[in-house]
């Protein structure tokens, strides 16, 4: 076992027949300096915190020289949109014309993307890093999608544990957009940022986690919605509360924009359709529906107090639904929805 934790098995003459280093027969999801990624390698979350198994986020350096970070829609490696790329391809350095070649995560605790030119592309900047002397240091891609470097004293009588130095991206909630998956948190469900740069996943009001057990898994309404069960309510019953949410958006589950429009108007039309789950009102005049189940939902300052407006629980007085099951919410006859 060497000091950067590289086990290596070597026959009598001492030449190395195998080292764990450039062996990932089982998925890792963890860098060691001076063990580095080259082209077609990979990086594999864990499930959570505490469930070791194959996650859905992967680091890879493509074939191009590209790295990537990006979900696979699991049980399958189908590979989604990419939510940060280093832009390392031949065809984003038109000038040089080199690609990547290599992730270099050196004994310092730097890493940097070597072209084949030789030129560096630093994933670290120089304030960001400590004494090698000091410190040990380790690259995770962990299991929410932020790849962080880390890092942990030597000494013993420290009590600080590992730290992150520095991590990509700078806001996964933004940059991940899927359109054929479920994005950073599952479905219904809204991403917003830490202070320390890792996402937190959350259900609107009148949802609730599909699994309890998993913090950033997908949503379900505690509500029945459809267009059945509107029409089966009396004419004039007032079966609505509203939440105003800001900033909120769930970017790919659109089906029409209304435009120009008023935001009362934006907050009837969604009222009045059975197949409207949210509504967002933007730019003044600007009303999108949308509807289930919505994906890739996040805060996102950049909206700059865009309205949104989601239908989160809708109750069938019992009477009515006992052909039904309905989940969670039992003594109301009110439906709920965001604005």
């Amino acid at each position: 076992m060497t000091d950067e934790g590289n086990f290596v098995l070597q026959d009598r003459e001492f030449t190395t027949v195998w080292e764990s280093f450039n062996s990932p027969t089982t998925p890792t999801d963890t860098l060691l300096p001076t063990q580095n990624l080259e082209r077609g390698g990979v990086l594999s979350s864990r499930q959570s915190e505490t469930n070791f198994s194959t996650g859905r986020f992967r680091l890879r350096l493509q074939q191009d020289g590209n790295l990537e970070l990006f979900t696979v829609n699991l049980p399958t490696d189908y590979a989604n949109e990419a939510y940060h790329t280093s832009k390392t391809t031949s065809a984003d350095d038109p000038i040089a014309s080199s690609p990547g070649r290599e992730l270099v995560f050196n004994k310092s605790g730097y890493m940097f993307i070597l072209r084949e030119n030789g030129q560096r592309v630093n994933l670290t900047q120089v304030q960001q890093v400590e004494s090698s002397a000091d410190f040990y240091f380790r690259a995770t891609l962990n299991f929410d999608g932020v790849f962080t470097l880390y890092s942990h004293p030597k000494a013993s009588n420290s009590n600080r544990s590992w730290s992150p130095l520095w991590s990509l991206p700078e806001n996964i909630c933004v940059t991940s957009r899927v359109s054929e998956g479920i994005g950073v948190c599952g479905y219904n469900s809204i991403c917003t940022l830490k202070a320390d740069g890792r996402p937190m996943c959350g259900c609107p009001r009148g949802y609730s986690l599909l699994d309890p057990d998993d913090q950033y898994g997908s949503c379900k309404p505690d509500f029945i919605q459809g267009c059945e069960e509107d029409r089966l309510s009396p004419p004039g019953e007032d079966l609505y509360t509203w939440e105003d949410l800001t900033n909120t958006d769930w970017p790919t589950s659109d089906y029409v924009l209304l435009s120009p429009y008023t935001e009362d108007k934006c907050r009837q039309s969604c009222l009045e359709d059975c197949m409207c789950a949210v509504a967002i009102f933007r730019l003044g005049n600007s009303c999108w529906k949308k509807k289930l189940p919505l994906s890739n939902g996040r805060v996102d300052p950049s909206l700059n107090g865009g309205k949104l407006s989601s239908k989160s629980g809708k109750i069938i007085p019992p009477c009515r639904c006992r052909f039904l099951l309905l989940i969670g919410i039992q003594n109301q006859r009110r439906r709920t929805r965001i604005l």
